[in-house]
C-alpha cells in the first residue's frame, strides 16, 4: 500500500470516528464542535481522494502513447524510397534498352518485352501497396501516379513495337516509348525529392 493511500485511509478513519463522536455528543457546544470537525474531516478526505484520482489519471495519460501507423500520421512507409530508387533504375535501364537488337530473333525480342512488362507490374504493385501511407493529394503521391502511368504506357509501347507493319510506325513508337520512359524516370526522381521533404 502506498504512503498516500495509507494517509487517506487514516484520514477517512478519523472522519468516521469524528462522525460517531458527533452523533453521541451531549451538550449544544460539544455537539456543534464535533459536527463541524466531522464535516471538515469528511470534506478533506473527499478532496484528497478526488485529488489523488485526478493525479493518477493524468500520470497514466502521460505515459500512454498510442501507436500510430504511417497512414494515421501521414509519414511515408520507409520501404517507399527504396522502391522508388528501384523504379528509377528500372526506367534508366529501359531507356538504354536496344529494342532492335539483332542478336535476338523476333520471338526472343517479344519475350523480352513481355518480361519487362511483368517486371513493371510487380514493381507497380509493390509501390502501390506502400504508397498508401501517403496523402493522395500530396506532392510525392502525384509524382508517383504520373510516373507509374508513363512507365505503364512505355511498357505497352515496347510490346506494341514488334507488331507494327511499317518502318515509319516503328520509328514513331520507339520515339514515343523512349519519351514516356524518360518522363517516368523524371517523375520518379521528383517523387524521391518530394518524399525527402515530406
Amino acid at each position: 500500500m502506498g504512503t498516500q493511500t495509507l494517509q487517506t485511509a487514516m484520514l477517512a478513519s478519523m472522519a468516521v470516528v469524528a462522525v460517531m463522536i458527533a452523533i453521541n455528543a451531549r451538550g449544544r457546544w460539544r455537539s456543534a464542535f464535533s459536527s463541524l470537525l466531522a464535516v471538515c474531516l469528511l470534506g478533506m478526505t473527499a478532496w484528497i481522494i478526488i485529488l489523488q484520482f485526478s493525479i493518477g489519471s493524468d500520470a497514466q495519460g502521460a505515459h500512454y502513447q498510442p501507436a500510430h501507423t504511417s497512414e494515421e500520421t501521414g509519414y511515408p512507409d520507409p520501404m517507399l524510397p527504396v522502391l522508388i530508387t528501384q523504379a528509377i533504375d528500372f526506367s534508366s535501364t529501359l531507356i538504354r534498352k536496344n529494342i532492335r537488337d539483332s542478336a535476338y530473333d523476333r520471338d526472343q525480342l517479344i519475350e523480352r518485352a513481355r518480361s519487362t512488362e511483368q517486371q513493371f507490374e510487380t514493381l507497380q504493385n509493390e509501390i502501390n501497396n506502400h504508397r498508401r501511407s501517403l496523402d493522395s493529394a500530396s506532392e510525392p503521391a502525384k509524382h508517383l501516379e504520373h510516373a507509374l502511368a508513363e512507365l505503364r504506357a512505355a511498357c505497352h509501347l515496347y510490346n506494341t513495337f514488334y507488331f507494327t507493319e511499317s518502318a515509319e510506325a516503328e520509328t514513331s513508337i520507339e520515339r514515343l516509348f523512349r519519351q514516356k520512359t524518360q518522363n517516368a524516370r523524371e517523375s520518379f526522381q521528383k517523387a524521391e525529392s518530394a518524399l525527402k521533404r515530406h
